[in-house]
């Protein structure tokens, strides 16, 4: 066999490459997306994710069998936050849940003195002790 010029072949009819073909139906299936970022990154999250059940020609449809749904959330980052403690920082006034409770954590005597309390609170309330504060 030799490969040659194209136009040395104008007299022949060319070979069919390629033809339609109809394969055989899947029917209905569940597809799914890829889980969605945790939703904690500890002390128990949950992620997230699509699930459909589409027919061949990717349309809605309600004849996939429900006892094989795939599961659309799922728990994740089970594991305990592990809390940062600063073994000196110490609660040393009886009375800091009221120091808390009362927004006296942006001064630096109430925060020494209420460490432990002002520390927890700054973590669940981030953005109320960066408010300033101005004297006149």
């Amino acid at each position: 066999m030799e490969v040659v010029d194209q136009f040395k072949c104008s007299s022949l009819s060319q070979p069919i490459t390629a033809q339609p073909c109809r394969l055989k139906p899947c029917g209905v299936q569940w597809y799914i997306t890829e889980w969605s970022v945790c939703s904690r990154s500890c002390n128990t999250g949950y992620r997230v994710r699509d699930v459909h059940c589409l027919a061949d020609n990717i349309s809605p449809s309600d004849r996939c069998d429900p006892t094989l749904t795939p599961e659309s959330r799922e728990e994740c980052n089970k594991h305990p936050c592990v809390a940062e403690i600063n073994p000196s920082c110490s609660d040393q006034y009886h009375n800091c849940v009221v120091v808390v409770q009362a927004r006296l954590c942006v001064y630096p005597y109430y925060r020494s003195i209420c460490c432990a309390s002002c520390s927890r609170s700054n973590k669940t309330y981030p953005n109320s002790f960066q408010r300033n504060h101005i004297r006149r």
